[in-house]
């Protein structure tokens, strides 16, 4: 997948939202993909279910998705007008 420079600041846009709106959500992100933590580390670090956590970044992440998704219907609005 490659992707364009206004993509890229959208998901960063997008992730900084999931930061504030959903703190909870993002630190799993956080950890997991921008800190580089695999689960297994976590889970043994946090004392959480290694299950629990794949939950939490599945829920991060369609978050992420449906905000992205949005975004892009949008986007396409706008170029094509109804």
């Amino acid at each position: 997948v490659v992707l364009d420079d206004d993509a890229l600041v959208a998901i960063d846009h997008l992730v900084t939202q999931l930061r504030f709106s959903r703190p909870d959500l993002y630190q799993w992100i956080e950890f997991h993909y921008l800190k580089g933590y695999p689960i297994a580390v976590l889970a043994s670090k946090t004392k959480v279910d290694r299950r629990n956590i794949d939950k939490y970044l599945l829920a991060a992440e369609t978050w992420l998705d449906c905000k992205l998704d949005d975004l892009s219907n949008r986007i396409e609005c706008k170029g094509n007008p109804k």
